[in-house]
């Protein structure tokens, strides 16, 4: 006959190996009180102090998130930026709904390239090559993720007004 306390023991302790880490975390007294006061100011004020430790994951974080939902639901599509005009010579073409999800789409990747140099999140392949190739290997990536960023960001400034539901 087994007992509850041998089932217990052959299933592992679930709050040792990190099963449920998150409820241990959330009822522990000593965070407690800082769980709350972020609860707080993000009702309050819209942002917590730990939210601008690292203000550029957190926003590039939520622009990606938006931008996806953005993509998902295709709310509206904006008008051309280049002056283009319909038929009857006076209403601004808008654009089409491939041309909007292309520039989301780009827009998106530059906020994951910008994630991506915020923290080492290079291949781990290159711990097999030697120190002067895994660098120049390193420098490559970096300025393809940077140029990226760069193309990203730029639409986002352009577009920035017209990103709404």
């Amino acid at each position: 006959m087994t007992t509850n306390r041998s089932v217990f023991v052959r299933m592992g302790n679930p709050f040792r190996f990190g099963r449920w880490s998150w409820f241990a975390y959330a009822i522990n007294p000593m965070r407690y009180y800082k769980t709350m006061r972020y609860v707080w100011q993000r009702v309050f004020r819209g942002w917590a102090d730990c939210d601008v430790w690292e203000f550029d994951s957190h926003l590039a974080a939520i622009a990606i998130g938006g931008l996806q939902h953005l993509r998902d639901t295709k709310p509206g599509l904006p008008m051309r930026h280049d002056g283009a005009l319909e038929d009857d010579g006076y209403t601004p073409k808008c654009l089409t709904s491939e041309e909007w999800d292309g520039i989301l789409a780009t827009m998106q990747r530059g906020f994951q390239a910008a994630l991506s140099l915020s923290g080492p999140d290079w291949p781990g392949a290159l711990d097999a090559l030697p120190p002067e190739e895994a660098q120049a290997a390193i420098r490559a990536w970096q300025d393809a993720k940077e140029a990226e960023r760069r193309a990203g960001f730029d639409l986002f400034r352009d577009w920035y007004g017209n990103l709404w539901t």
